[in-house]
């Protein structure tokens, strides 16, 4: 029995509305909904009626998911850009959102993986300083940000006697 799929405005708006329970930007709506297998025309007419009805707005959207990523997920403000920008959110967007982050979430931050890393130590010597440099750079901090934290801490020279 060959059993018709129904590619329908309706049903595609059906699939979006079930799709937008979780949290998602327009074009990761969109993207669902065509992988779905619907046309192009209605994906576009589709996500039009949820952005005009106020289900996807980008802008909450790329706030939320700052305030989430910082709160949550602990990362820097580069990597926070770069995965709004992968879900799709416009520049002017992801700029007015990233304009709500608290700079001192991002400090505060990178103190706890500091005393995560180090504990309580007052010295460190410059290799350990360099990886916990390169690992906060990969979690997409900004390296002012790691050298302010990084100041209340003494980089010890290292000595390669044998």
């Amino acid at each position: 029995m060959n059993k018709q799929k129904d590619l329908s405005a309706e049903k595609a708006e059906e699939t979006a509305l079930k799709l937008l329970r979780m949290r998602r930007s327009k074009r990761d709506l969109e993207n669902r909904l065509r992988q779905k297998g619907f046309p192009a025309d209605i994906v576009a007419g589709v996500t039009e009626k949820m952005q005009r009805l106020g289900y996807i707005n980008d802008l909450d959207y790329a706030m939320a998911f700052v305030h989430d990523s910082m709160l949550l997920s602990r990362f820097g403000p580069k990597k926070i850009r770069m995965s709004l920008y992968q879900h799709g959110i416009p520049g002017n967007v992801i700029s007015c959102a990233m304009e709500s982050a608290d700079e001192e979430i991002y400090l505060d931050n990178l103190r706890f993986f500091m005393a995560k890393e180090f504990g309580v130590q007052e010295e460190i010597s410059q290799a350990a300083a360099g990886r916990f440099q390169r690992r906060m750079l990969s979690r997409g901090f900004l390296m002012r940000q790691i050298e302010t934290v990084m100041s209340d801490i003494t980089i010890t020279e290292e000595d390669y006697r044998f």
